[in-house]
């Protein structure tokens, strides 16, 4: 995985979401303009920009007519700051707060999709308005994480689904599931591992406050789910999935 360089990071980074051109000058997006604005950037200053295709470009600020941000892009870095495997993480939709840091967190984690599911003990319930709210919110927290991060793919948020469809959506791939339950595997098994080397893909299974109900485990597990360890203590919703994630990059040198 590529690292930043000094430079590199203090540069402010934006993204960008239409294609960027290799060369050339383009009108900066509404919100970044907001931000330039905020961290009141001038004419002349390096930037850098992403478009979530896996590059970044160098360019420089400019203003047009009316003081609206403007780019000068010069040229485009091939920087990949991806894992080496994917993992996806299935977040029993907690707290707001809580929620928020598992987006941010995820994304500098290198998680490659997140996918909010409701479940029975969910402390907070979700309507259909309010869910797609909810959505937009964790995507541009996912955005902001990825331009601070340097990640130049932005993790995928998923609209909140129910358990049901997580499982078709994630069960071609090994899950491991956070749940306090009998057989636990720990996560440094030599044939756990192999498994997910060989599969190059993990998702990782979390749920509420409360934790998965035992009619939702059990889902889980007959969906082919392996309950693992994440050491002796309790962790909260939002630190055990980002434990899990952490531990199996370095396990698997990901």
């Amino acid at each position: 995985m590529a690292r930043l360089s000094s430079a590199q990071m203090n540069t402010p980074r934006f993204f960008c979401p239409s294609p960027l051109p290799q060369a050339g000058e383009i009108v900066l997006p509404d919100e970044v303009n907001h931000h330039i604005r905020v961290r009141r950037l001038k004419a002349g200053d390096s930037l850098i920009l992403f478009d979530g295709s896996g590059a970044q470009w160098q360019a420089t600020l400019a203003f047009g007519v009316g003081g609206r941000a403007r780019a000068q892009v010069t040229h485009q870095c091939s920087v990949d700051r991806e894992l080496k495997g994917r993992i996806s993480l299935i977040q029993g939709i907690a707290s707001q707060d809580r929620m928020d840091w598992v987006v941010e967190k995820a994304v500098e984690l290198g998680v490659v999709r997140l996918i909010p599911v409701a479940s029975a003990r969910s402390v907070v319930k979700l309507s259909q308005e309010r869910a797609a709210k909810r959505t937009a919110h964790w995507q541009r927290l996912a955005c902001s994480a990825a331009e601070q991060c340097g990640r130049n793919r932005l993790m995928t948020v998923q609209a909140p689904t129910d358990l049901n469809q997580a499982i078709d959506m994630c069960s071609a791939e090994p899950m491991l599931l956070c749940h306090l339950s009998e057989p636990i595997h720990a996560l440094d098994t030599p044939e756990l591992l192999e498994q997910l080397a060989h599969a190059g893909a993990v998702t990782v299974i979390v749920g509420p406050e409360g934790g998965w109900s035992p009619d939702e485990a059990a889902k889980w597990l007959g969906a082919g789910a392996r309950p693992i360890s994440l050491g002796a203590r309790t962790l909260r919703t939002e630190t055990a999935g980002l434990v899990a994630i952490a531990q199996l990059s370095a396990l698997l040198r990901w």
